[in-house]
């Protein structure tokens, strides 16, 4: 299997996962997701992750698959399962230091149920698609965005945001 069969396969498991009403008779009700396997996950500052899903939108791309939760105000991106050096190394050429939490092997995500609201603890800001692309080059690109938009925060904060 190619690395873009397994991130093909990874938007339709993803899709699954999500639909998947196994152990909760709420469809609401947020879901358990093992990382580390199908996917691994970046978790940043809710600011910076709804930032950097705005400038994903921005520029004409989808942005990865992304939840977001309210009350603890974190927004988890999900990536293809590099492992936590890759995308510290990606932000290493890039030049950029942004604060965040990575999740593997080993570790558990709370997403969204596939009935989420508006007004739920747990969102979607980019839901998983059949076309959700879980690779290298996205977690790269991820790491892009989030510099982006953590450059953008700090010149709004400043006063000097060129908008």
């Amino acid at each position: 299997m190619t690395l873009r069969q397994a991130s093909e396969s990874a938007g339709a498991w993803l899709l699954a996962a999500m639909g998947n009403s196994d152990g909760t008779e709420y469809p609401r009700g947020p879901r358990l997701w093992a990382a580390g396997h199908v996917f691994d996950a970046v978790v940043v500052a809710d600011r910076l992750g709804i930032e950097a899903v705005d400038w994903y939108r921005r520029l004409g791309s989808q942005a990865p698959p992304s939840a977001i939760d309210h009350r603890a105000r974190k927004v988890a991106f999900l990536v293809a399962p590099v492992g936590e050096p890759f995308f510290a190394g990606a932000l290493t050429v890039l030049r950029g230091d942004v604060p965040y939490r990575y999740l593997s092997t080993g570790g558990y995500l709370l997403v969204p149920g596939p009935g989420a609201e508006t007004g739920d603890r747990y969102q979607w800001l980019s839901k998983p698609t059949e076309e959700s692309i879980l690779d290298r080059d996205a977690v790269a690109l991820l790491a892009g965005h989030l510099l982006i938009a953590s450059r953008n925060l700090s010149a709004a904060a400043e006063g000097t945001d060129d908008e």
